[in-house]
């Protein structure tokens, strides 16, 4: 299965949240949200929706599947 790809740092700065505000907000822990954070994290599922649900944003917009091509 390919990683997956976060933009979740830009639906942060966006709204102007930090990760420890996102961790406050949706009861995951700031490991969590950091590793959710980072550009190949691979949340859990339901951290993933919650995170959606919290920035009321599609979880399509915050997680994609990176497409990985052989030279």
């Amino acid at each position: 299965m390919a990683p997956m790809v976060s933009h979740l740092r830009s639906a942060l700065r966006s709204r102007g949240l930090t990760q420890q505000d996102l961790s406050a907000l949706t009861g995951i822990s700031y490991a969590a949200v950091r590793n959710a954070a980072r550009l190949d994290g691979n949340p859990f599922l339901d951290d993933a929706l919650r995170i959606a649900r919290v920035l009321d944003v599609p979880i399509a917009s915050l997680y994609t599947l990176a497409e990985h091509r052989k030279a």
